[in-house]
């Protein structure tokens, strides 16, 4: 099971916009596809800090096109999502 991530580095003006367009992407395909409860998007970092946002397998299985569009690259499953936030989509 194939997780995702996408780094924001402070003061990236692009990438604040990359990843405000790549929520609002992924918000309207989990509503096109029935709203799966294992479609989730996690924050790590805050503002001013570099920020990690993870995607989960099932919005690697359901929206890889759209992760490829914004350059989310794989990676190993996070070691914990407890200090994380949710993203609400």
């Amino acid at each position: 099971m194939q997780w995702h991530m996408f780094i924001l580095f402070p003061d990236d003006d692009v990438g604040e916009m990359s990843i405000k367009n790549l929520i609002e992407d992924l918000s309207q395909r989990f509503r096109e596809s029935n709203l799966p409860p294992e479609f989730k998007v996690y924050l790590e970092g805050a503002s001013g800090v570099e920020r990690h946002y993870f995607f989960t397998p099932k919005v690697s299985e359901l929206a890889k096109d759209i992760l490829g569009t914004y350059r989310a690259f794989p990676v190993s499953a996070p070691e914990s999502i407890e200090n994380m936030r949710q993203i609400v989509l």
